[in-house]
């Protein structure tokens, strides 16, 4: 569930980012394929950053 939760924070962020920029003359398919990919990237990268936070402590040093 925390994926998917990762997944829609991260493309409405871009999905409004692009809205945003939606004047610019940008197609509704670019626009929309650049909040697929932003929702994508940010839940792999929110998922990269909570597994090294829960293994910070596990470090061999």
């Amino acid at each position: 569930m925390d994926r998917l939760v990762n997944f829609i924070t991260g493309w409405l962020s871009t999905f409004g980012m692009s809205s945003a920029i939606g004047g610019q003359g940008m197609e509704l398919w670019r626009e929309n394929l650049l909040s697929l990919i932003g929702g994508i990237c940010s839940a792999i990268i929110i998922a990269w950053l909570r597994w090294r936070w829960e293994h910070r402590d596990r470090q061999d040093t």
